[in-house]
């Protein structure tokens, strides 16, 4: 995929997790900022629901996951700081790959205008 120049965009999320599970370098944290909503008030802040682990979820690095999931939303913001695009896994049946791709895309084509 082509470079999104860094003055058109940011990358970051939330997660359910600590600060302390998510500042190891190389998992997510160590690739982009992610924000610990531990208390789950950014998640209810744009009306997402969360969701316990199952039992004997692991994370990447096989850690036992002890924390609830957010379900994955993607929101791309405009420089004006309005919302420009929303999309989610479970509405709009994507994966994570999928949002990276149509983020992506929408950044761009605001980059081209």
């Amino acid at each position: 995929m082509p470079p999104v120049p860094p003055s058109s965009a940011c990358l970051a999320t939330a997660s359910r997790g600590s600060i302390s599970s998510l500042q190891i370098p190389d998992y997510c944290a160590g690739k982009f900022p992610v924000a610990s909503d531990a208390t789950g008030k950014i998640a209810a802040s744009y009306n997402l629901t969360t969701a316990a682990p199952k039992p004997d979820a692991k994370d990447v690095r096989g850690v036992a996951i002890d924390h609830d999931f957010i379900e994955r939303e993607t929101f791309v913001i405009g420089k004006d700081h309005k919302i420009i695009a929303t999309f989610s896994s479970k509405d709009d049946n994507l994966s994570p790959d999928q949002h990276v791709t149509k983020s992506l895309a929408i950044v761009q084509q605001l980059t081209s205008k």
